[in-house]
This record gives structure tokens, sequence and C-alpha cells, in this order.
């Protein structure tokens, strides 16, 4: 997916998310239930994923829902050094803070998409435990510079959502923070079927090109939907070079191994394809398919559409057309 030039409402969103230390006083805050820092991590080689901005993503997406109050490690800090000068436990902070839950949090991210972590406890010793986990692309730059923080808030509510067994917890949002749970999904490859009795159309002597295309084509259009976070090329591919995988060709059927891969990364669905050549021109097949624990793939949808002409543009046109008749339709 092609970054994009961060807009007046997202800069605005950003600079909400600026390294400045969230207050607790808020308007209401009495009638919330408190959430105390615990433990939030992050990767110490990422400038644009840092703790700070962890928390204070935290400190928005608590104060969306309306009905919890974060309370930021700076805060615990002081309320507790105002009580001791000792080590104190997990337990003890929560005691002294007068908070009903202690977070646990982290947040890595993986070319253009953001991983984020939480595990809530709470209960007399803390023994009840909500894990939740929510992923987020990024998709937007500031200056040349990549832009984390929106993602990182959105995935940080997609784990609380999770953790809270709650997917309308942000129904009551602004709208462009209402986020909702999300499927990740890749995008695989298109094979490309030619029959040597027939003339070779210049989208099949153009496979390499013409599937890439396809391809980012494709991440744009799942992309507009919200019940969905896409990975882009860029970060499908990364993941394959993480686990040993290089030169990955969008032209070949989507092979175990990188199914495998994109299953140890959280990936449950895929989308891949075919075009075929006939004597009536071509036919178009995508598919959308759940990634099994084994590496394999099956399909669930299938949308098919036939390819009149050797047009790179009329392709294009089809394969957006096709992917809207797959996946979850929005409301």
């Amino acid at each position: 997916m092609t970054l994009k030039t961060l807009p007046l409402r997202l800069l605005l969103l950003v600079l909400l998310l600026l390294p400045l230390a969230p207050t607790p006083l808020l308007c209401g805050a009495e009638d919330r239930v408190r959430v105390m820092a615990a433990v939030i991590a992050d990767d110490s080689t990422d400038a644009s994923v840092t703790a700070t901005k962890i928390e204070a993503g935290l400190s928005l997406a608590m104060d969306l829902t309306e009905r919890y109050l974060y309370l930021p490690t700076v805060v615990r800090d002081s309320l507790v050094r105002e009580r001791t000068a000792e080590p104190v436990t997990t337990l003890q902070a929560v005691s002294i803070t007068g908070a009903q839950m202690a977070i646990f949090a982290r947040c890595i991210r993986i070319a253009n998409l953001v991983r984020a972590e939480i595990a809530l406890r709470s209960g007399t010793d803390l023994e009840t435990e909500q894990i939740g986990v929510g992923y987020a692309a990024i998709q937007h730059v500031r200056d040349s510079v990549v832009v984390a923080d929106p993602a990182i808030l959105a995935a940080l509510q997609r784990a609380l959502c999770q953790a809270l067994s709650d997917p309308l917890l942000f129904d009551s949002a602004p709208k462009d923070l209402r986020v909702v749970p999300t499927t990740l999904v890749s995008i695989g490859g298109i094979e490309f079927t030619n029959h040597a009795d027939l003339p070779l159309w210049s989208i099949f002597e153009d496979r390499t090109v013409v599937s890439y295309d396809l391809a980012i084509n494709l991440v744009h259009a799942l992309h507009e939907r919200s019940s969905l976070t896409v990975i882009d090329l860029d970060t499908r591919d990364s993941m394959y070079a993480l686990g040993g995988l290089y030169l990955v060709e969008n032209d070949r059927p989507v092979s175990n191994s990188e199914l495998r891969i994109l299953r140890l990364f959280d990936v449950q669905t895929v989308v891949t394809g075919s075009l075929t050549r006939d004597e009536q021109g071509a036919v178009l097949r995508l598919h959308w398919c759940r990634i099994e624990p084994d590496g394999r793939y099956t399909v669930q949808e299938t949308a098919t559409l036939r390819v009149a002409s050797d047009s790179l543009t009329d392709l294009r046109r089809l394969v957006l057309e096709c992917a809207s008749e797959l996946g979850p339709r929005e409301p």
C-alpha cells in the first residue's frame, strides 16, 4: 500500500499522540474504571513505536471508551513515591493508586504493520487476566517520515476490543476513531496460465510486472473496508524474509512455505487467484481463502469474471470488481 501524506484531521490525531504525559484529570473520571500501567514494552531499536507513544495511545483509547481511565507510569510512579521510597509490586502499586485493573502492553512494528498485545489483570490478587491482540496498517507520512501514531492507537483499540470482548467498544467515538476488530489479510500470487496455440497477450508476456500491479491494486481496494487490516506487499515480503523466504513471485500460486510464514504472523486470510487464457480471451478467478495451521489453505469464496481484451486497464477494473464480491461485506 502506498503511504499517503497525512491529512489535516489525522495530523490533529498525531498531535494528540505527541509524547506528553497523559493526565487522569478528566471530566467524570471518578465514575470510570481506573487502569494502571504495569509494564509497557516496545522495541528499543524502533524510534517510530516507543513506550511514550504506546502510553499516549492507551490514554486516548481508554478515554474514547468513556468507561476507563488510564493511569500512566508517570502518574503511577508519582503516587507510589508519595507513599513509599521502597520498591513495590504491581499489586501494591494497584492498591496505592486506587486502580481496579493493571495493564501490560506491548507494541511492535513489522514494516508498515503495527501489532499491539495487551493483558488486563484484575481481582484481589490480579488473578483474572483478559488478553487481546490488535493490528493496524501504517498508511501515512509527514515530511517524508513514516507516522506510526495513528496505527498504534488503532491497534491498541482493537486489542482492547478483543480483551474486553466488546467489538462495539468505540462505537460512540468520533467517526475517524470508531475502530472495530479486523481480519488480517494478505495478498497471494495470481497464477498466469497461457496456451501455446493462442496469440500471446502482452499482459501474459509482462506477467511479472502485471501481477505486481494487480497485487498493489488489491491491497488498495481491500484496505477501504473497515473490517479488514490489509498487509501491503512490503510488509508481506518483510515477513517472508524474516521466515527465510526471498524473491517471491506474484505471478505464481501461493506456496505452502509462504502460507506457513503468514500463519506464524497471525495472518489467517489470503487472497489468491488465476488468470487463464482461452479462445474467448481469458478467465479471471480470485479466491478468498482461510490459511490452515498446517500451511495449506481452504477456499471460502470465489469470484470469476471473463477478460475480453489484452488491456491492463480493463484487467485492473475486473480484479477490483472480483475483489468486491469477496470477504466480509461492509454495513
